[in-house]
């Protein structure tokens, strides 16, 4: 999981801004400052998320909006942030059973709403709107199952 967060954020700073030899290793260290605890298990479900979800629509960094519901009826929620002119849109849980990539979005929406690496976020956030759908298929998640 710390390497698929590192990656994407290592990605997004390249964006605008020159590298820091040492950056990669400063993520690296501190990853554990934005590991979001409370979905650490293997299964995660929409009820697990929204109180998440719910921290993000109250913090003004961000925009948090519903763009569609499930065949099932659960809301759909798109989390945005940034005010650059190129979209980025990272989804998770296309299939309902693969909640890794919600934990690692969960983890870097925790590390754009942290106090650190102020200058690099605000290179990234200049020039990219980032916009997560932390649950594409929330009812094959609470099946546990592909589709």
């Amino acid at each position: 999981m710390k390497q698929i967060v590192l990656a994407i954020v290592c990605s997004f700073s390249f964006i605008g801004m020159s590298q820091s030899t040492d950056l990669t290793s400063q993520l690296y260290d501190t990853y554990e400052n934005y590991k979001e605890t409370s979905i650490g298990k293997r299964r995660i479900k929409r009820a697990d998320i929204q109180p998440l979800i719910d921290k993000y629509s109250s913090n003004e960094k961000f925009k948090v909006t519903t763009v569609g519901k499930s065949i099932g009826g659960k809301d759909l929620s798109l989390i945005s942030i940034g005010s650059g002119k190129t979209n980025v849109f990272l989804w998770s849980q296309m299939h309902g059973d693969e909640p890794t990539a919600t934990q690692a979005i969960f983890d870097i929406l925790n590390f754009f709403n942290s106090v650190d690496f102020k200058v690099e976020k605000e290179a990234i956030l200049a020039n990219l709107t980032v916009h997560f759908l932390p649950m594409l298929n929330p009812d094959g998640a609470e099946l546990f199952q592909r589709r």
